[in-house]
């Protein structure tokens, strides 16, 4: 069992401070530092460090095994729908350049205008008209620009 406190320190994340009443941000904090990785490292140690005169059920290990690949499968899609918002948002922002929008600043203040550009503040996009931004998820309306019939040669 020393190997398993020489691997992973479980000094970090003590059982007690996820299940006591008083649940603060840092108790919370600390559980999402929690990463795959060292689940799958407690997990391993354990497998290295069972009693050989009473090894674990072929079933379990498999159970444990199935529990691991679970557990990285869904790290792999929450990475992968992270990129998806990101890339949606993108798209949605800069297809706002060039449209007329409404919505509320920061302050709570209603703006309007011509959307002129687009800037990731934070890993979210805010639209600038002129020199205010807009959230995104506070634009309220979104009108297309009227656009001026070109000049023919005729005129």
């Amino acid at each position: 069992m020393a190997d398993i406190t020489n691997n992973f320190s479980i000094a970090d994340y003590r059982v007690e401070s996820y299940t006591s009443s008083s649940s603060s941000s840092s108790t919370a904090d600390r559980f999402e530092n929690l990463k795959v990785e060292d689940f799958l490292k407690l997990m391993i140690a354990e497998l290295q460090n069972q009693d050989p005169l009473n090894p674990m059920e072929n079933t379990d290990m498999l159970n444990q095994i199935n529990q691991m690949r679970q557990i990285v499968s869904n790290d792999k899609l929450a990475t992968s729908l992270d990129a998806i918002m990101l890339g949606q948002s993108v798209a949605t922002a800069s297809n706002l350049i060039g449209k007329t929008v409404t919505g509320t600043d920061e302050l709570g203040n209603t703006v309007s205008g011509v959307v002129d550009r687009v800037v990731f503040e934070n890993g979210s996009p805010k639209v600038y008209v002129g020199n205010k931004s807009l959230d995104i998820g506070n634009i309220t309306e979104i009108v297309p620009t009227a656009v001026s019939e070109p000049k023919t040669d005729t005129e």
